[in-house]
């Protein structure tokens, strides 16, 4: 037997020539078996040919099967308007750019499956007045044509502002 290396797949070798012995060959039920398996994936494959069908010679093979995965990620960024409640907002330096913030699980891994992370993106915070009531908490009520009023529905009257900040929209496939 001949051992190769295949290149660029970090030292995975394979050998070539080599039979694989002890395989338990499949009984007619087996395949049978496999096959209804087989049809009841795909909603148009009927099974009355697996039922029918006149099994003359079963011969066992061994197949390798290759799957390729590859990973995709797309990043956007968005900007976010919430209401500031006098909450800590980190303005020490300059925003970073989405590619530049660190985006992965928990524990550091990558996942190599389809899924979403929102996060928020370093620096990029900012306050403002609220637009609605100009930071007075209250605005004029249109109901009452302006001559009363009520308390701001943006704000809340909780604040005098609202928080400003961009976040990142990592999405990440496999396939």
């Amino acid at each position: 037997m001949a051992e190769t290396t295949l290149p660029n797949y970090e030292g995975l070798s394979s050998t070539t020539g080599a039979c694989l012995k002890n395989i338990v060959p499949l009984t007619d039920g087996q395949v049978r078996d496999a096959c209804h398996a087989h049809a009841k994936k795909f909603f148009s494959y009927g099974s009355k040919f697996i039922r029918e069908m006149t099994l003359t010679d079963i011969t066992n093979d061994t197949i390798f099967h290759y799957k390729l995965e590859s990973l995709g990620e797309k990043r956007k960024s968005i900007n976010k308007v919430v209401a500031y409640t006098g909450q800590y907002v980190n303005t020490s330096g300059y925003a970073v750019d989405p590619w530049d913030v660190r985006v992965g699980t928990a524990d550091g891994k990558i996942e190599f499956a389809d899924h979403q992370i929102i996060t928020e993106i370093p620096n990029s915070a900012c306050i403002k007045i609220c637009l609605m009531c100009s930071g007075s908490k209250k605005m004029s009520c249109i109901s009452c044509n302006g001559e009363g009023s009520k308390i701001c529905d943006f704000c809340d009257d909780k604040n005098w502002g609202i928080l400003h900040h961009s976040s990142s929209n990592a999405l990440r496939s496999s396939g």
